[in-house]
């Protein structure tokens, strides 16, 4: 459901705060805010003026909407209201109005049926043009940069500010390639074209008479560095000394120099920790435990269980089908086994892929036989059993060898893994994690209903597999070089976990995670009863 909000640039504070939670309450996907109330410009100061006024109006909205109402989906108009109507992506449902805008309602929407909430409050009675400011900066070519992942309301702040402050073209930098590598949480940074979509949508969205154009750019100077037709740079509060910078270099290169915009920091909820900036790596952090995106449609059915063609209800009642099965993986060090601790401490069947290894070539066995033919006499031990370390300094040396030891084990540890989700089973598990660091690569994914993958940085991995086994970083290197990467399981994951910070910010994403999961194990298990 959308809702369009027409309100006052004359809106007190508290005015702007009563709509919020009104839309907010109303649980609408997007809040289209039209301002009315400024002079209409005759001149080139009315002009300046007037956008002043709608940033002035603009920057009181969006910063009450970071700090009180984060999750609502606010969109500034900086067009005049009489042509925002037909800019709209949604078909309002919802109207929410000032006390004076009865008139503009008829006058935008004429006799269509919509639902029309009326709020109660004052006009700012102040001499609120006095304060506009007549040197509202506007210019032909603007710029500015930025990641622009998760496009929050900090981005939608800034981009106004740019929007307002442009008259005819608005190139945007979008960072990518070197720019983003390192940033945290980089693997869940949303790829370069969905970005910059997101973008132009945006801007067009809210400000049409301006041509907003994106660019990827590889270096912090972008487009700055080369386009001479570029007047005005828009930068953050923290951003302010690199644009000194840009203009410097500029100057070097015989390019005129960029006025200067800074546009202040929107901080995040009340909730959180006080004085945080609102920022992507913020946003992607909070994604941590939530269901990235809707499952899709299919057979709760898993692979092994539905080749056997099952008919009967009583025996499905009693077998595997009656288990949802998370599948578990992260690389090494990732704190993935401690994750699956707290899953368990949840209330879910954890079967520990790694010690079905160990079962996998115990004396006796086939793969026994076919680990010793494969890779000699000396990845035994004394006892009998397989030294695990001596195999492991012989397959990671390896990409080879170490495909020989996986086509040898991982069917027999999926054989198994089958036998212990059937025995959960029995005893009524709702739930089970496969708890397996070759998830993926084994292709036993196909073997569950979800991928949670857990995940920390290059450099964190390092540090603590060369303090866990006492290694070189050449080794620990060398182990990550023969895994499939990050990025690779988060391409491929349901939920992402991370364990990068205190054990208690770990426990709460699994918390959230168990939570969100049990509507969906609701569902599976409708799907079940109805077999």
């Amino acid at each position: 459901m959308s809702c369009v909000l027409l309100l006052s640039v004359r809106a007190t504070t508290r005015l702007v705060q009563q709509a919020l939670s009104v839309a907010s309450s109303k649980l609408v996907h997007a809040l289209y805010v039209i301002p009315h109330g400024f002079f209409l410009p005759s001149s080139e100061t009315d002009e300046k003026q007037k956008r002043s006024s709608i940033f002035e109006f603009m920057s009181s909205v969006y910063s009450t909407a970071s700090n009180k109402h984060p999750d609502l989906n606010v969109r500034v108009s900086l067009n005049l209201a009489e042509n925002m109507t037909s800019e709209l992506q949604y078909d309002p449902d919802v109207i929410i109005t000032d006390p004076n805008s009865s008139e503009l309602v008829r006058k935008l929407f004429g006799s269509k049926s919509l639902s029309v909430t009326h709020l109660e409050g004052k006009m700012d009675e102040g001499t609120f043009f006095s304060d506009i400011k007549s040197s509202f900066g506007v210019f032909r070519n603007v710029v500015l940069g930025g990641t622009f992942d998760r496009l929050h309301t900090g981005h939608k702040y800034l981009l106004s500010s740019a929007l307002l402050h442009c008259s005819e073209r608005l190139v945007v930098g979008i960072s990518d390639g070197p720019l983003v590598c390192g940033k945290l949480l980089e693997e869940l940074i949303e790829p370069y074209d969905f970005r910059a979509k997101s973008v132009v949508e945006f801007a067009n969205e809210v400000c049409s008479g301006v041509k907003c154009e994106t660019v990827a750019i590889f270096e912090p100077l972008g487009p700055t560095a080369t386009d001479e037709s570029l007047e005005c740079l828009v930068v953050s509060q923290e951003t302010a000394r690199g644009g000194e910078k840009v203009n410097q270099i500029r100057e070097k290169k015989g390019l005129n120099p960029l006025t200067l915009e800074v546009v202040e920091l929107m901080t995040t909820p009340q909730s959180h920790e006080a004085g945080q900036k609102l920022s992507s790596s913020f946003m992607r952090r909070q994604s941590l435990g939530h269901l990235r995106q809707p499952t899709s449609e299919h057979s709760y059915v898993l692979p092994w269980l539905r080749s056997r063609n099952i008919e009967s209800r009583s025996v499905v009642k009693t077998t595997a089908f009656q288990v949802y099965v998370i599948g578990l993986t992260g690389g090494i060090a990732s704190g993935k086994s401690s994750i699956a601790k707290m899953m368990s401490a949840e209330g879910a069947g954890i079967i520990d892929c790694d010690k079905l290894g160990h079962d996998a070539y115990l004396p006796e066995t086939e793969a026994y036989t076919k680990v010793i033919e494969t890779f000699g006499s000396d990845v035994k031990s004394d006892d009998g059993q397989i030294n695990r370390k001596a195999l492991g300094a012989i397959v990671f040396k390896e990409k080879a060898k170490l495909q020989q030891l996986c086509e040898i084990v991982w069917p027999e540890i999926a054989r198994l893994a089958e036998q212990s989700i059937e025995k959960y089973a029995t005893e009524g598990k709702k739930v089970c994690v496969l708890d397996a660091a070759v998830l993926l690569e084994a292709g036993w994914d196909r073997y569950v209903h979800e991928v949670w993958v857990t995940i920390i940085p290059h450099d964190e991995t390092v540090r603590r597999v060369m303090r866990r086994d006492g290694i070189s970083e050449e080794e620990v290197v060398r182990r990550l070089e023969s895994q499939m990467s990050n990025l690779e399981r988060v391409k491929k994951a349901d939920v992402v976990l991370s364990s990068l910070w205190e054990r208690n910010e770990t426990q709460q994403q699994v918390l959230v995670a168990m939570s969100e999961l049990q509507e969906r194990v609701a569902a599976f298990q409708s799907q079940q009863a109805r077999l």
